[in-house]
């Protein structure tokens, strides 16, 4: 692997969440832009909630249905001992292992751009335009993000849960 590729790697690794509320706020700009007349305030809040919104799964997924799953275990017991230093750094450098979230699919980023195309149509939407656009980006970056990491998607982008490739 090059030297650009690995450091391109890390850079995203370690600034993976900041990246999304990055996008969050270009997306505003650019809904804003879209529609002037739009409270950039409320498209802010908005497109940052939207861009956070996807990664909730990861937490149903500890607690619920992938609460049997090694990588979750190790989760949660940090989260139970407070070892919240412990707990980012382990997600941070760890979390393209999670390959068994139900939200980060295909399916769920083509319903996302559809409803983005759609609302997008209605000039008084923005804030709905706004919400999906956050989401679709926020799955879109993460394709990217695996493409550079891997070169292939996970196998949860095609549906296929829990079947890691790479060992923790």
């Amino acid at each position: 692997m090059n030297s650009r590729r690995q450091k391109l790697i890390e850079t995203n690794t370690k600034y993976h969440m900041v990246i999304h509320l990055v996008i969050g706020v270009f997306i505003a700009i650019f809904v804003h832009r879209l529609f002037p007349f739009s409270s950039f305030s409320k498209t802010l809040v908005l497109s940052l909630f939207g861009s956070w919104l996807p990664d909730i799964d990861h937490f149903i997924f500890f607690y619920i249905y992938g609460r049997n799953n090694e990588y979750s275990k190790i989760v949660r017991a940090f989260l139970r001992q407070f070892r919240l230093k412990e707990f980012a750094s382990f997600a941070q450098n760890n979390h393209k292992e999670l390959t068994g979230l139900y939200s980060h699919n295909l399916a769920s980023t083509f319903i996302a751009a559809l409803i983005f195309f759609v609302l997008a149509l209605d000039v008084h939407g923005y804030k709905s335009v706004t919400f999906a656009l956050a989401i679709t980006m926020h799955f879109i970056y993460d394709i990217v993000e695996d493409l550079l990491f891997f070169g292939h998607l996970n196998p949860n982008w095609f549906l296929r849960f829990n079947k890691p490739k790479h060992q923790l």
